[in-house]
């Protein structure tokens, strides 16, 4: 497993929509993720940079 963290200035408070390369997310504080993935750092990073709930 693959853990990465990811911020963003979108407000996250439901995860249960957010789409991306991750089998699961998890609101660790405002605007901070934890995701589990298997995909690289980089389709992470582009992923998270698109975020949109």
């Amino acid at each position: 497993m693959t853990v990465y963290l990811a911020w963003t200035s979108e407000d996250l408070t439901d995860l249960a929509d957010l789409e991306g390369p991750w089998h699961e997310a998890m609101l660790l504080a405002p605007g901070l993720i934890a995701v589990d993935s298997t995909e690289s750092l980089s389709a992470v990073y582009h992923g998270s940079s698109q975020m949109r709930v």
